[in-house]
């Protein structure tokens, strides 16, 4: 659970499954607009792109913090290899994976659960071929906002009363509320 000026950091994970020999090429992944309840933080959205080997990955667009929230972000090809390898079960180099970070906005209700979707719209096996997917794939995240927390401690009784156990009639009693 989170709660109002949290960060929180949202991960999507890619792996080419597929084994044409120079890879995946035109990889473009996108997110929801940003969803209600979040906004993006003051020092921006921390937008990281990597293999799985931990390496960076270039993207083509020329604002790919804007972009990965309304077209999506492409990642850049090596020429005659796409961004992403064959598939492999060691090298990490056939997976991209997407963090970047959002505030929790102050607009945000305890106990509201908050849906974010991001999408793979396309990808195929040569430099500028056919797009392989008919209808993106997509894969959906919930945040659910921390409950409210209320509670009434007792503090004093005006004749001397050590808890409320001890309270008598028409004695003034001292709470204390914390929200």
């Amino acid at each position: 659970e989170v709660d109002s000026g949290d960060l929180v950091r949202f991960v999507i994970i890619a792996e080419n499954t597929g084994d044409a020999n120079n890879g995946a090429f035109d990889i473009t992944i996108r997110e929801d607009a940003i969803p209600a309840g979040y906004q993006i933080p003051t020092g921006g959205i921390n937008l990281r792109v990597v293999n799985g080997a931990g390496d960076t990955l270039a993207v083509d667009n020329a604002n790919p913090e804007a972009d990965l929230f309304t077209t999506g972000i492409t990642l850049t090809d090596n020429g005659t290899t796409g961004a992403l390898t064959a598939s492999s079960a060691t090298s990490g180099e056939n997976i991209v994976i997407i963090t970047y970070d959002l505030e929790v906005a102050d607009i945000a209700e305890a106990s509201q659960e908050i849906s974010s979707e991001a999408y793979l719209t396309n990808y195929t096996n040569v430099d500028n071929g056919v797009n392989f997917l008919t209808t993106d794939l997509s894969d959906d995240a919930t945040t659910t906002i921390a409950a409210s927390q209320i509670s009434k401690d007792f503090v004093s009784g005006s004749e001397g009363a050590a808890n409320e156990s001890e309270v008598v009639i028409g004695e003034v009693v001292t709470y204390q509320v914390v929200i």
